[in-house]
C-alpha cells in the first residue's frame, strides 16, 4: 500500500431503517418494484423487496383501488419515457423527440405525484405526504 492509498473502508451491516409511509407511497412503491422484477426477474433481492411490500399492501383495511392501476401504468409510461430519453441522451439526439419526451416525463411525474395524494386521500389520510415544490 503507498502512502496515497488509503485501505478499504470497513463493511458495516446496518438493520434496515423502518419509516412510515402513506399508501400512495407504498403503491407507488410497489408498483415500481412490479416493473423492476419484470425487466430483470433473476434479481431476486427485487422480489424479495416486491414481495415484502405486498405484504404489507395487504394489510390495508381496502381493497386494490382504480388509482393503484392508474398509478402503475403511469410509471409503466413513465419507464418508457426515461429508456427512450436516456437512449436519444447517449446517442447525442436533442432534437424535437428529446424535448418531447423531457415535456413527458415531467407531465407523467405530475400525474404520478397527484395519483398518490389521491390515494392518500381515498385511504383516509386528511394531508398527503406528496407535496411538490417546484421554482418557477
Amino acid at each position: 500500500m503507498t502512502q496515497d492509498t488509503a485501505p478499504p473502508a470497513p463493511v458495516i451491516a446496518l438493520a434496515p431503517i423502518r419509516i412510515d409511509i402513506g399508501p400512495g407511497e407504498l403503491a407507488d412503491r410497489l408498483s415500481i418494484l412490479e416493473l423492476k422484477v419484470a425487466h430483470a426477474p433473476q434479481e431476486t433481492a427485487l422480489v424479495s423487496a416486491r414481495d415484502a411490500l405486498a405484504a404489507q399492501r395487504a394489510r390495508l383495511p381496502l381493497p386494490r383501488l382504480a388509482e393503484e392501476v392508474k398509478l402503475a401504468r403511469v410509471n409503466a409510461d413513465l419507464w418508457t419515457a426515461e429508456d427512450r430519453i436516456r437512449s436519444a441522451e447517449r446517442r447525442g439526439d436533442y432534437g424535437p423527440d428529446f424535448t418531447a419526451l423531457a415535456r413527458r416525463i415531467i407531465a407523467l411525474n405530475d400525474r404520478r405525484s397527484a395519483l398518490k395524494a389521491a390515494i392518500d386521500r381515498l385511504a383516509g389520510g386528511a394531508v398527503s405526504t406528496e407535496i411538490k415544490i417546484y421554482d418557477l
